[in-house]
């Protein structure tokens, strides 16, 4: 699933409606008797930022008056009062934001953090200004303060001058990055575990730093003094729909809400039911089903069945020798390493045209994949059930039960005929170029 996860309530949220500094019972900044919080080159103001006309304003200032040699900056930041942890499932964060000027250098930030800064836990989005048609990703678990690993993504033909949503989902076993509702990233591996704040602000690095730019020059005096501004329109944090299995065998349900769902260790079997939902089967042989709505399903390891059901499906096995059946309307499958099935019970499962067209995106004869048409009636114009007869690459004849492949472009395009018309009432998309033949099919 590309999309967000669904929500069970709202946890915290602000739309910055009143004019002036932003409620001090919802928001704090880190506090210090002796020089302040510094980010990079640039010290933070002791004081909660202001907002007007329904949006955060974080300022920058390029002129410091605690500072009598004009080398650092003044910023802003906000900090949530309250922790949020996973106890009760997945988290999400999420705000709708963007840079006011075009200024090369500045750092504007949306994220989360816990200490210790030696072993602490992060998660962010950053706005480099240094080229606003990119947002960057980062992550850190029980880490230094440091690099951390940062992805890059562009935003579509947009710019950070222009609001965009930014959603973090804190998952119980991974982390996803969405932009204006569209996935960009997935961490699996460092996934934080402590209870973290959400945190804004806005600062500059030295110039000497790859995010930094010596456009952006701090200054000795105020008349000399430029502000830039980081608008934040609206935050929120959600709980999320989800569900961990245990090490047991588990029976898990979904629900109506687009929910992230996984079994964990043990032979699972899931149901993702209604919406449109993101299913992981984990270690064990795991049946999942994704019932209606587009969903995605990862079997993961071990042997595993994958049901698609209605809907745009995406479906990945994983390792092991899997069984994927995508259902109506059309899907991806990817099988992973060992031998796979594919697995088509109705010529409904892949439509003869584009729209409803299946596609095999890994596709490995080597590894021992077939694809099974068993389950479905090659010949609609006599009674029982009838097998394909695979013809090659020659033309259809007009006789039904006709099953043939030709390549194109790159791909390879499998078609059936089952009622004698000469025109493909089934067909699957498969990835490469294959030299087709019998032994591909368990007709």
């Amino acid at each position: 699933m590309s999309t967000q996860v669904g929500a069970t309530k709202t946890l915290f949220s602000d739309d910055f409606s009143t004019n002036g500094p932003i409620d001090g019972t919802k928001w704090d900044y880190n506090q210090f008797s002796k020089g302040g919080s510094f980010y990079g080159n640039t010290q933070q103001r002791q004081e909660l930022p202001s907002s007007s006309d329904g949006v955060l304003h974080l300022r920058l200032d390029t002129y410091n008056p605690t500072d009598p040699k004009g080398s650092t900056f003044v910023g802003s930041e906000a900090i949530t009062q309250q922790l949020f942890s996973q106890k009760g499932g997945g988290i999400a964060f999420e705000a709708k934001a963007r840079y006011v000027q075009t200024q090369p250098g500045l750092m504007g930030g949306f994220f989360t953090f816990a200490g210790p800064a030696n072993q602490h836990d992060e998660i962010d989005f950053e706005a480099i200004s240094k080229d606003i048609s990119t947002i960057q990703t980062n992550i850190y678990h029980s880490e230094r303060l440091g690099e951390g690993h940062p992805q890059s993504f562009p935003l579509n033909n947009g710019k950070q001058t222009e609001f965009h949503t930014y959603r973090i989902e804190w998952l119980p076993n991974s982390v996803r990055w969405l932009v204006d509702g569209q996935l960009v990233r997935t961490e699996d591996k460092l996934v934080p575990t402590k209870a973290m704040a959400m945190h804004l602000n806005i600062w500059g690095p030295p110039s000497t730093w790859k995010t930094g730019d010596p456009s952006l020059q701090a200054v000795g005096s105020a008349s000399q003094n430029k502000s830039y501004y980081f608008d934040v329109d609206s935050v929120k944090v959600e709980q999320l729909s989800t569900m961990l299995g245990t090490n047991a065998a588990d029976k898990l349900m979904g629900s109506t809400r687009a929910d992230w769902v996984d079994g964990g260790t043990g032979n699972d079997t899931i149901y993702g039911g209604d919406g449109n939902d993101v299913v992981s089967g984990g270690a064990g042989h795991d049946t999942l089903n994704g019932q209606a709505g587009d969903d995605a399903l990862r079997g993961r390891d071990d042997n595993d069945v994958l049901r698609g059901g209605a809907g745009r499906d995406s479906l990945r096995g994983g390792a092991g020798m899997d069984r994927l059946v995508g259902g109506t309307e059309a899907d991806h499958l990817w099988g992973g390493s060992g031998a796979d099935r594919f697995i088509f019970t109705s010529v409904k499962d892949s439509s003869g045209d584009a729209s409803g067209r299946d596609s095999i995106r890994d596709f490995s004869r080597k590894q021992g994949d077939l694809i099974d048409l068993s389950r479905i009636d090659a010949n609609s114009l006599r009674a029982g059930d009838q097998k394909f007869s695979f013809i090659g690459k020659s033309e259809f004849s007009q006789k039904a039960g006709e099953l043939r492949y030709e390549t194109a472009n790159g791909r390879t395009l499998v078609s059936g005929d089952v009622d004698g018309d000469g025109v493909s009432d089934f067909s699957v998309d498969m990835s490469g170029v294959h030299a087709v033949t019998k032994g591909y099919f368990i007709l």
